[in-house]
């Protein structure tokens, strides 16, 4: 037989009142900014990622594996370190610091060609991996932060779904954006497309590949870093009242 329905303990709050408090919350926007340039980035990098192993490195799709297989890898690996160092050092400075790295570690990548020894381009890769698994894990930390601190003020509406939901199209259209800006970089720079394997390319397609992969996603990380400094006085306001918490309980 049928269950028969429950009804639901509360009533949800309307669609207006919760956009309101979405609104109002200027320290999720600020994350939120920064983690959307941040998959920009990503995008970006995502999209010239095959080009730049086929064109630059001049490896095969094996390599191509092996890189992906070593960037996941390391990224999984470091969230551990990472959530050590968000206990010793706060998540604020340590989200900027996993972005910083990775700006400058993407960046390695247009010094890297076929002539680079293989252990300093396995290196590069792990490290922009690893940095990763500190951005990913912080800024998810970051928005629990952000609603329970909404949920702790009076008369606040119950919005947990709507933060989360925006905060995960925000990725996802990163990502979209970033893949577009690496699609038109290509065009402007003059890429052969084939499905026939490696061709000749002009220097300006390669030099584009270069830039996708290593000077667009740093200097979108940097713009991440600049938009997160703006975090920095709620992250205060989060870590006094944990003090106070612990203080009181």
């Amino acid at each position: 037989s049928r269950e028969p329905a429950r009804a639901a303990d509360h009533a949800s709050p309307p669609l207006r009142e919760m956009m309101k408090a979405l609104g109002h919350n200027r320290a999720f926007f600020f994350l939120l900014g920064a983690f959307f340039l941040h998959t920009v980035d990503s995008g970006v990098l995502t999209s010239a990622i095959a080009y730049y192993v086929t064109y630059v490195l001049e490896k095969d799709t094996d390599f191509l594996s092996l890189m992906f297989l070593l960037q996941f890898g390391s990224t999984i690996v470091a969230i551990p370190v990472w959530m050590m160092l968000g206990r010793r050092f706060g998540k604020f400075a340590v989200f900027i610091a996993a972005l910083l790295i990775q700006a400058v570690m993407v960046s390695f990548y247009a010094l890297l060609s076929d002539s680079t020894p293989t252990p300093i381009v396995l290196a590069t890769i792990v490290a922009v991996g690893m940095a990763e698994g500190g951005i990913q894990v912080f800024a998810f930390s970051m928005l629990s932060d952000c609603i329970n601190h909404h949920s702790k003020q009076e008369g606040a509406v119950a919005a947990e779904a709507l933060f989360t939901g925006v905060f995960i199209a925000g990725e996802k259209l990163g990502y979209a954006v970033g893949t577009l800006i690496g699609g038109l970089v290509f065009s402007l720079a003059g890429l052969v497309a084939t499905t026939q394997g490696a061709v000749a390319q002009p220097q300006s397609a390669i030099d584009g590949i270069r830039w996708a992969t290593s000077i667009i996603p740093a200097l979108v990380n940097v713009a991440a870093i600049g938009l997160f400094l703006f975090y920095r006085s709620f992250e205060r306001e989060v870590v006094r009242l944990d003090q106070l918490e612990a203080a009181t309980a």
